[in-house]
């Protein structure tokens, strides 16, 4: 599994624990719906700058976000 493929992978966990949908997700955060789906498709690179406001929303690291460490 890629970099990319973990990535995508924990960020739907992630979703899907909170309870949210990408909608929402996408307004508390201050970004586009259609970041999200392309960052979950494998469509986009994730930047640092969503990197930061995934990892704060979500309270957990970037580097677990991309794969780095587990926790």
């Amino acid at each position: 599994m890629t970099g990319q493929e973990l990535f995508a992978k924990r960020l739907s966990e992630l979703i899907k624990e909170s309870g949210k949908g990408i909608t929402e997700i996408a307004r508390d955060i201050g970004i586009y719906h259609s970041c999200i789906s392309q960052l979950l498709s494998l469509k986009r690179t994730p930047q640092l700058d969503a990197l930061c406001l995934l990892s704060d929303y979500f309270n957990c690291t970037i580097d677990y976000l991309v794969g780095k460490t587990d926790y």
